[in-house]
């Protein structure tokens, strides 16, 4: 796996600390291409979760939705989600616009 397709070091600690997120789970996110948290905000743990439970059938992944939820809204609220500070995180409920995951709607629908 090529370094541009993981979280860095410091957003992959901040994961890990997380209760319920774990080395197997960071590699299912990244395997889709997701490798910071501001692309895992932009997406979601709703649509991410049900991604993962379409293509590996895992039923593991809907338990794991509350701990994406909770990393994300952590992350948005500590500033840890992007270098810019609080509030720098696209939140898909508000409308607010993110970046573009390529493939990654396509995939999912």
């Amino acid at each position: 796996m090529s370094t541009s397709t993981r979280f860095n070091a410091r957003e992959r600690g901040f994961l890990l600390r997380q209760r319920g997120i774990g080395e197997g789970m960071l590699a299912g996110i990244e395997a889709l291409g997701i490798a910071s948290l501001e692309q895992l905000a932009t997406v979601g743990a709703d649509a991410l979760c049900e991604r993962m439970q379409r293509v590996h059938g895992w039923d593991v992944w809907g338990n794991r939705r509350r701990a994406l939820r909770a990393a994300i809204d952590l992350a948005r609220a500590s500033g840890t989600c992007k270098a810019h500070g609080p509030g720098s995180c696209p939140d898909p409920a508000s409308g607010t616009p993110g970046p573009r995951l390529s493939g990654f709607a396509q995939a999912a629908a």
